[in-house]
């Protein structure tokens, strides 16, 4: 757009200002639909990567070989580094078409370096590097920020260390700073490698131009064994999206710090330690338990259209001691919900026919009080995230691990009597 008023700015006919608004809108059509491909494709593959993650979590569940066992988890690290990349490419697209936005929540510090530490540890130990974070206090124990955006962007600066570093160590430091009367927390990530000379640093947060430097960054970067990211370019954008800054300094053969300042606003401790609530209200005399002649909760209700999803929920469930009905969309749930009590209700919320905000929405206008936890493969925005606030229960973010599912399922439907009583039903 600004392109396009640079244009009328100048001399120009009224057959060449229709002709440069003509093209515009093509470009933002052609935006739209590319944005809309990328979408449809990243929901298939996240259906297949949720299929990956939970059938080798099962796997990963039972007594095996130790050799199946290192299968196993290759199988389901191979699936999460595929889910992440999906993430990347959605990240890159809503960028380019000004439809990324942002969800602030209290972030406790805490709580991101410790996740950081988790996702970036194991590569620095394949490279025998010394990987260590520092905190200097005072720190805030929580801010207000895109906790999930600015943990993407230090795990892409510590892997970017980590692939340019041979021998050394990868330095994570985090200090708070003041800087034109604004509180900001500092993070510099510096590392032992190469470094960066002069003419690199100029457009270090450029993206590739040539089709061929990408394709060479990516293998890099899975030879590493690192997972593949946008790398620096997406990194800044996110950083300056959060309203921060990011930075670097870099001798060759000296190493590289890069420096993450982020808004200190802080936020109130207390609304990251969930509050006692009392049990969840059922629709019936008898609450949660069971009338099919076992112990323990009655069965859960798993709404899903895709097969293979819905079978993985299901056998998670069935591995914990839950027994589990299954539903392959809104209105088949709806009338399975009338028709029989359940502790807890799974509702997908991309469905035919009916989705899961349509059934949810039936049920609740029915009188029916069961625990509904939303289930998606989309990243939310916020006007979706309080409509899921106001309807559900809880919610739940594909891909999706056993102990995840597990955790849920003791929340709301409370914890089976054994694991091994559990039945398939219908």
């Amino acid at each position: 757009m600004d392109n396009l008023n640079a244009s009328l700015s100048g001399s120009s006919t009224p057959e060449s200002i229709d002709s440069l608004r003509q093209m515009n809108r093509q470009q933002q059509a052609a935006l739209r639909a590319k944005g809309r491909l990328i979408d449809n494709m990243a929901y298939q593959i996240r259906t297949l990567s949720n299929a990956i993650i939970g059938f080798s979590d099962l796997l990963l569940s039972e007594s095996l070989p130790p050799d199946h066992r290192e299968y196993a988890e290759e199988i389901n690290q191979a699936g999460k580094e595929l889910s992440d990349l999906v993430n990347e490419v959605l990240d890159w697209a809503r960028l380019e078409s000004g439809r990324l936005q942002l969800v602030h929540t209290p972030c406790s510090i805490s709580e991101l370096l410790s996740r950081l530490d988790q996702a970036v540890r194991p590569a620095a130990m394949d490279k025998a590097l010394d990987f260590e974070v520092h905190t200097e206090q005072p720190l805030p124990d929580a801010i207000l920020t895109d906790s999930d955006r600015l943990l993407k962007c230090l795990i892409n600066l510590a892997d970017n260390a980590i692939q340019y570093t041979s021998e050394g160590f990868i330095r994570v430091a985090v200090r708070t700073e003041n800087k034109d009367g604004q509180a900001f927390v500092r993070f510099d990530v510096t590392d032992s490698g190469q470094g960066i000379d002069e003419a690199q640093l100029a457009t270090l947060f450029e993206p590739p131009a040539v089709e061929e430097q990408v394709h060479a960054e990516m293998f890099t970067m899975m030879n590493s064994g690192l997972s593949v990211t946008a790398g620096l370019p997406l990194t800044r954008q996110l950083v300056e999206l959060l309203g921060g800054v990011l930075d670097v300094q870099s001798r060759t053969g000296k190493g590289s710090t890069f420096s993450l300042m982020i808004p200190a606003e802080q936020a109130d401790y207390a609304e990251l330690t969930p509050k006692s609530q009392p049990p969840p209200a059922s629709p019936h005399p008898d609450g949660n338990r069971a009338e099919t002649g076992h112990d323990g909760p009655a069965p859960i209700l798993v709404v899903e259209d895709q097969a293979s999803n819905r079978t993985v929920l299901r056998l998670m469930l069935k591995t914990k001691g839950y027994f589990v009905d299954t539903a392959e969309d809104g209105q088949q749930a709806v009338d399975m919900a009338l028709a029989k009590r359940y502790s807890l209700i799974v509702m997908d919320l991309k469905m035919p026919r009916m989705n899961g905000y349509q059934a949810t929405e039936t049920l609740r206008d029915k009188g029916v009080k069961t625990p509904i936890v939303a289930l998606s493969m989309l990243t939310l925005d916020p006007g979706e995230k309080e409509r899921i606030d106001s309807l559900f229960d809880d919610f739940l973010c594909k891909p999706i691990d056993i102990e995840q599912i597990a955790a849920v399922a003791e929340k709301y439907a409370g914890r089976p009597a054994t694991k091994t009583a559990a039945t398939e039903i219908g």
